[in-house]
């Protein structure tokens, strides 16, 4: 599911046979994967590593039908076209969800075990393996023989069914429930003997419930991870969960961005969809760059499209009240693709995942501002500024970022800033450069290296030396600062105190040195 707060195949997947140590399957993982039926079936243990290391999925609801109205509104041929669509995006594997309320408790209707199983099918038929989530908005934790009949009936036809990449048993379960932790110890290996050797997990919506997890020792063949954060705090906080499993596979299944345009999430990113979209896309980089840097797998984005304002059914959670929640998609409702789309496609087909932002403030918002950058101001502090791309005057390319009229106060200065998606690492060295020219300047201007901590509690900042005042050639700004030792991201700030001239700033970087 989304947050509150916040295996497409090139051929077929066949039947495989055991292998020495294990059995993966899907053609992408084996050099010669044998058919010896018409679906395929695991044969053996599975490689775990190996399974999650080729695996490329995508969240899925329909975008007019989400939750239980994927169900209760099925449509085959739209579900078809979903798939055909996500296959030429190169994934392999998509996540589809099922929830008691919506198959009937404790005995689900054949009419929806019918419709799963068209699902699985159709999916399998598109290239696609399925990440089958179970028991989703479950809370009924006390009734262990009522869930294990409901789970038998949903998932006693797929035994070894290796169309099923693997089940997660509940999505993001709450493990300060002492009943869901005794509920999930007692399901998981009821359901492995259900399901045979199809990979077994239980998916965490934080690193607090991963680590309950691990200290209830959880039968569980791989962990989940959840993260909706700031794009920052990725690699910080993959880094956690990594230790927190100590060895054991670990795979971030639910990530993604909002594009709804008066998103508040990063304050400042100007609220219009050209923003927000470049925005998305910014914050699957980093967060991708940051799970690959720790040989981990590729994560899985949240959603494939956007939801119509009908599609969530009333009561789902906060959704149907929360408008952020409907843009998470990859495509818009209209079936056209946002630039994120295109982005994480190149990163499943093997393509490098680019640390490159608008640096040069080539790129706008249509607004008059600068996209992947945010607004550095507060009115009510006193600290404000009149901020603007400017394509009349630039170091190198067309544009750059102008800040004119300023006001400081001891709260703060006003500027531009940005989260880079290169991660960054506790005692570590990093540069931020920019050139910086000036019009009767008459106050400081700063590359500034700003620090916050795992909680996105702000540290210390440390500045270049100051563009000098009145009018001014391109110049070159430099700040070189080791990472605290409790850092877990940094924020470049383009900034300007007390100033009634106007500033410009371009082709900015940031390197670990």
């Amino acid at each position: 599911m989304g947050k509150l707060t916040n295996i497409r195949l090139r051929s077929r997947i066949y039947m495989v046979a055991s292998l020495s140590a294990a059995t993966v399957v899907g053609s992408n993982l084996l050099a010669a994967p044998v058919t010896l039926a018409s679906n395929p079936v695991y044969t053996g243990p599975v490689n775990i590593p190996r399974f999650l290391s080729g695996l490329k999925a995508i969240n899925y609801y329909p975008s007019a039908n989400a939750w239980d109205y994927m169900w209760t509104n099925w449509n085959a041929t739209q579900f078809n076209s979903d798939m055909a669509t996500l296959a030429a995006m190169h994934t392999n594997s998509v996540r589809i969800i099922v929830r008691t309320s919506t198959f009937g408790y404790p005995t689900p209707s054949q009419a929806m075990l019918n419709e799963l199983s068209a699902a699985i099918s159709d999916a399998y038929n598109n290239g696609l393996t399925v990440d089958l989530s179970l028991f989703d908005g479950w809370s009924s934790y006390t009734d262990i023989s009522g869930s294990e009949t409901w789970a038998s009936d949903v998932l006693s036809s797929y035994k070894n069914d290796a169309r099923i990449a693997y089940v997660d048993l509940q999505n993001e379960l709450n493990t300060t429930n002492s009943s869901a932790d005794t509920w999930a110890e007692t399901l998981l290996p009821y359901v492995r003997n259900i399901t045979g050797y199809i990979p077994l997990t239980v998916s965490a919506g934080s690193t607090a419930n991963l680590s309950t997890q691990v200290a209830d020792n959880f039968p569980v063949d791989f962990y989940e991870l959840h993260f909706y954060s700031r794009a920052g705090l990725a690699y910080s906080t993959f880094s956690q969960a990594q230790s927190i499993v100590n060895g054991k596979p670990l795979y971030i299944g639910e990530t993604g961005y909002s594009t709804y345009p008066q998103n508040t999430f990063y304050p400042g990113v100007d609220q219009g969809q050209t923003s927000q979209e470049a925005q998305q896309e910014l914050y699957l980089r980093t967060v991708y760059y940051a799970a690959k840097n720790l040989g981990l797998p590729a994560p899985r984005w949240w959603i494939y499209s956007d939801f119509t304002q009908t599609a969530v059914p009333s009561g789902v959670f906060t959704y149907s009240a929360d408008p952020t929640q409907y843009y998470y998609g990859l495509y818009r409702t209209d079936g056209s693709a946002k630039p994120a789309q295109s982005t994480l496609s190149s990163i499943l087909n093997g393509g490098p995942i680019s640390t490159a932002f608008n640096n040069g403030f080539e790129t706008s918002d249509g607004n008059g501002l600068p996209t992947d950058w945010g607004l550095w101001q507060n009115s009510g502090k006193g600290y404000t500024a009149t901020f603007a791309q400017d394509c009349t005057t630039a170091h190198t390319g067309s544009c750059s970022a102008k800040i004119s009229n300023a006001t400081s106060s001891s709260s703060g200065s006003p500027g531009y800033y940005l989260e880079p998606v290169q991660y960054i690492v506790p005692g570590h060295s990093y540069t931020a450069t920019a050139y910086a020219k000036g019009t009767n300047s008459t106050g400081t201007v700063l590359v500034t290296l700003s620090w916050f901590d795992s909680n996105s509690n702000y540290i210390s900042n440390t500045s270049s030396s100051s563009l000098p005042t009145g009018s001014t050639r391109w110049t070159r700004l430099t700040e070189t600062a080791n990472a605290p030792s409790n850092a877990a991201y940094v924020e470049i700030h383009l900034s300007t105190t007390t100033n009634t001239g106007s500033v410009w700033f371009d082709d900015v970087t940031f390197t670990a040195n």
